[in-house]
């Protein structure tokens, strides 16, 4: 595969620049451009790095030597270590390629982490998940995918599935072997398709994690919307006056909700408009309402309940929290009407400026019932585990119906081939490429 090299540090100002070489002639390229012979591993040495056609000092660098198998990519590995600065480090990436070394393609070193056997797909994935995590939580889940949590689990099916799959075909190809127990083999795979439909489930929260939330404050004018919103965030985002109708946009930010990266969304009071503006704001309302994962309805607690709200209430579909403000105000708000939506519902102020209840309201109904070591948080995951529990569901279906072993055999056989992909037990050559075309060069 030959010798790669790449800046692995994000380019601008910085203290530390790295230039990152992996292949079998990464000793052999760094002693050509070091000013010290580098000879042990794991040891940390410091030089000059030299222009190997001028001879001009490029700069003074930390160089570490990691000898195969012990190293990320289970290849020889050198990691220059140098002054963080385009220039700098681009003379190094070229004094690299000079040397025989080629520029590396996105994800490359992870990719041959993978291929040499050091991860396996699930595990090289949660790299890029891990460099984009935007909440601790994020970190958390793809750090525990990393040390190869979530691979362990789907490996513990795929052995299952296998193990059915390894009995049934003994079953057809040797005359000394019994027919399966289909009672027996109802039963195993049923407690698979349920592990596997609780998966697959768990990726409407587990996406979250790596793409945002998007949630929505809704409501008649004036019940504290955009209070609500700046209590949210802690800071005077969206305009608050006595006057009903302030909002006539979408008033957008990202905040973090117990670890879950939400996109919070202010609107335009849902009411009847009379000029145009006012008219497009409540249409961008609902839009709004239409493509999110929370509402929060936002009424006021000192006012009644009216029977329009209570249809709008009523007709919308989405997950929802009904968030009864201004408790700090004499109460008019019916409790026990709120009580007949069957809606999570929170009392707050917005004026008095503690929202932790409606904060603790939002993560758990976005994030509860999935453990975090269980949460499917890779779309290519999801589609793997969904064909898998197609297949196992055909195989019941035909056990069911008294099918022949052979076409048992075939469901089992394909169900197994679904879950293999995840790990990269079963890979094909565009499928790494798709999947290691969306990280960073040098990673």
């Amino acid at each position: 595969m030959g010798t790669i090299v790449a800046i692995s540090t994000p380019p601008g100002m910085g203290g530390i620049g790295i230039v990152r070489l992996s292949g079998p002639d990464s000793l052999s390229i760094i002693n050509r451009i070091s000013s010290k012979k580098i000879s042990q591993s794991h040891r940390l040495v410091y030089a000059y790095i030299i222009n190997p056609e001028t001879e001009e000092v490029i700069d003074e660098t930390l160089i570490s030597y990691h000898k195969a198998p012990h190293s990320y990519t289970k290849e020889d590995v050198v990691e220059i270590n140098v002054h963080s600065g385009l220039v700098i480090l681009r003379e190094i990436l070229e004094a690299s390629l000079s040397c025989g070394a080629r520029l590396a393609e996105p994800g490359e070193f992870t990719k041959r982490a993978y291929l040499n056997g050091r991860i396996d797909l699930a595990q090289a994935e949660a790299v890029a998940s891990l460099i984009g995590a935007k909440t601790e939580l994020a970190r958390k889940v793809a750090l525990s995918q990393l040390k190869g949590e979530l691979s362990a689990r789907f490996k513990g099916i795929d052995e299952k599935i296998f193990e059915l799959c390894t009995r049934v075909s003994a079953s057809l190809d040797f005359e000394e072997v019994e027919e399966i127990d289909r009672e027996w083999f109802l039963c195993e795979l049923s407690c698979i398709k349920k592990e596997l439909d609780s998966s697959v489930q768990s990726f409407a929260k587990g996406k979250f994690l790596s793409e945002c939330a998007k949630g929505v404050i809704v409501g008649r004018p004036n019940v504290g919307k955009s209070s609500i919103l700046n209590g949210l965030l802690g800071e005077d985002r969206a305009i608050v006056t006595p006057i009903p109708g302030t909002t006539r946009d979408l008033v957008s930010e990202i905040i973090d909700i117990s670890g879950l990266p939400l996109k919070i969304t202010d609107t335009a009071g849902l009411t009847h408009a009379i000029d145009i503006v006012e008219k497009e704001g409540v249409r961008r309302a609902y839009g709004a309402i239409a493509s999110a994962d929370i509402v929060i309805f936002v009424l006021d607690g000192s006012e009644p309940i009216s029977e329009e709200v209570c249809g709008i209430i009523e007709s919308i579909r989405n997950e929802m929290i009904i968030c009864i403000n201004k408790i700090d105000l004499p109460q008019r708000i019916d409790k026990e009407r709120i009580e007949m939506f069957g809606k999570k519902s929170v009392f707050v102020s917005a004026n008095m400026k503690d929202l932790s209840k409606l904060r603790e309201a939002i993560a758990e109904s976005l994030f509860s019932g999935f453990e975090e070591a269980h949460l499917i948080t890779n779309l290519r995951h999801k589609e793997a585990l969904k064909e898998t529990a197609l297949q196992i569901d055909k195989a019941i279906t035909n056990l069911k119906i008294g099918g022949e072993e052979e076409i048992i055999a075939y469901d089992i056989k394909k169900a197994e081939e679904a879950i293999s992909e995840i790990t990269g037990k079963r890979t094909t050559e565009e499928m790494l490429d798709k999947i290691f075309a969306n990280f960073c060069i040098g990673k």
